[in-house]
């Protein structure tokens, strides 16, 4: 196994993004939006046949995506892959995309704002469950099993009892007013 990893996917096995095998090389990109726009019908091989159209071409020639949504036999043009999720913010653990880090941040060390805003918002840790609790949940005996099968059913049936008011004030009254017929 290598340790050489690509700038551009992350990805390891090569340095750069015009290695054939990198999924960031403009002519993979080229070919994976020219055979999504092609009819199914066509057997050509698009991998091995490059595009030597270029994005100002292209986008020109595109269909326009006005009402895209509700057109159902629309296909998407280009597949949108961000490769694994593989980078870890170092303030809050948070997995990453290489894509979302800060610009001025490196790809070998890179910083991120989505998750934590770099430690401006660091939410507190969970508080452990009660021994009761934690039991039914990680134990396999058959009481266990039986809260695991219906956890959806209990956390349902006992959802509202966390009320500490009524609602019956918004209701009604059951009387017509005086002035009605």
């Amino acid at each position: 196994m290598s340790n050489v990893y690509c700038a551009a996917c992350n990805e390891p096995g090569h340095l750069r993004r015009t290695f054939r095998g990198c999924r960031m090389n403009p002519l993979n990109q080229a070919n994976i939006s020219d055979a999504v726009n092609q009819p199914s019908n066509l057997n050509h091989n698009f991998i091995n046949e490059p595009s030597r159209t270029t994005r100002r071409v292209r986008s020109r020639n595109q269909q326009p995506t006005l009402n895209i949504a509700k057109d159902t036999t629309a296909l998407p043009t280009v597949r949108d892959d961000r490769g694994s999720m593989n980078c870890v913010c170092s303030y809050c653990d948070a997995m990453m995309w290489i894509e979302e880090r800060v610009v001025r941040s490196s790809k070998i060390h890179p910083e991120f704002q989505l998750c934590c805003c770099k430690r401006k918002s660091i939410l507190p840790s969970l508080q452990h469950t009660l021994g009761e609790i934690s039991d039914l949940l990680t134990n396999n005996d058959l009481i266990s099993k039986e809260f695991q099968r219906n956890i959806r059913l209990y956390n349902s049936s006992l959802s509202f009892t966390s009320f500490a008011g009524s609602p019956y004030h918004l209701i009604g009254s059951v009387m017509p007013p005086n002035n009605a017929n």
